[in-house]
């Protein structure tokens, strides 16, 4: 068992993806960290890796919705598909940070098993915030070419409008 938790977290932390290996204790439903990529403790605002080892996933970085409302473990989807014994990717949620500062996350959550029995699962982090800024600063770009195309067109229509005045103009001189 051992020997399967070090290769398991040798391949873990070997990835540049951001991640953390999770086991629930015996006779828990909670799980515990047992292993951290040192990127995820960066990307949570944590020293190291060991700062996350043996403290609760759920209430470390997914206790609290966007709206600031508790996030049960009973809705946390990741606790669900590890339990049913299925991966999820789940790219619309908020983790938070250990500061109390939340970000948009894409996350894959996978399941370990043995003999179909849990033995805990491994998550792999990615932060949404400067893909989801990107898209913004997209989309108002997008947008002020919409706007400078329709008041382009708006300027030609009022120009052949003035040339047709003006032409009238003309013909009322003579």
């Amino acid at each position: 068992m051992r020997r399967d938790y070090e290769a398991t977290a040798l391949v873990a932390t070997s990835i540049s993806t951001p991640g953390a290996g999770t086991s629930p204790p015996p006779g828990s439903s909670k799980c515990s960290v047992t292993f951290a990529h040192p990127a995820s403790a960066e990307l949570l605002g944590y020293e190291g890796p060991e700062a996350l080892v043996g403290r609760n996933m759920h209430d470390l970085i997914h206790q609290t919705k966007p709206d600031g409302t508790a996030n049960p473990l009973s809705d946390c989807r990741i606790h669900r598909a590890f339990h049913q014994g299925h991966s999820t990717h789940i790219d619309d949620e908020v983790l938070w940070r250990k500061d109390g500062t939340g970000f948009a996350t894409e996350y894959r959550a996978f399941p370990v098993r043995r003999d179909g029995m849990p033995l805990g699962g491994v998550i792999t982090l990615v932060d949404l915030t400067e893909r989801l800024e990107q898209q913004a600063q997209l989309q108002q770009a997008q947008k002020m070419e919409a706007v400078g195309q329709l008041a382009g067109g708006i300027a030609h229509d009022f120009h052949g409008l003035l040339t047709a005045i003006m032409g009238s103009l003309d013909l009322l001189r003579w």
